[in-house]
């Protein structure tokens, strides 16, 4: 399984959680072109998700069609292995929670308004195992 294979994987597991409705968008020739890996609704609020491993970040498009999720008032995240509890508050709380995707901005001109690189933690299959099992039975794993 790829690193941004096991993100998306845990992503599903906190909405399946919470009961949302989601989707894992797979683009193709009739696709839309950067939309989220994953797209749904909780409690009448759409989301859409890019789903990331280790530093990476979306591309062009892809932070275009974040943008016009957020504009139209929906919720635009990105998320990683360092930030999937952020994913889990704001599904505990839709209706308050702020779009993420600016962080991940790679065009700043200035290197200051760039969020601070956080350290990846290394995890063993298990902890990974159990980490996965507390977000499908909606528990919160402090770190």
């Amino acid at each position: 399984m790829t690193p941004e294979a096991k993100v998306k994987k845990k992503i599903n597991a906190a909405l399946d959680a919470v009961g949302a409705y989601h989707v894992n968008y797979i683009g193709g020739l009739a696709g839309n072109n950067g939309t989220p890996d994953i797209i749904g609704c909780h409690q009448g609020r759409f989301f859409g998700i890019e789903a990331k491993a280790g530093t990476n970040k979306p591309t062009d498009l892809q932070m275009k069609r974040l943008q016009q999720i957020a504009d139209t008032g929906g919720l635009a995240l990105v998320i990683n292995e360092t930030n999937i509890l952020y994913l889990v508050g704001c599904m505990d709380n839709i209706t308050k929670a702020e779009s993420n995707y600016e962080q991940f901005r790679t065009n700043h001109r200035n290197t200051d308004d760039q969020p601070e690189p956080r350290l990846l933690r290394k995890q063993t299959a298990e902890q990974e195992q159990l980490e996965l099992q507390g977000l499908q039975l909606g528990t919160k794993i402090i770190k």
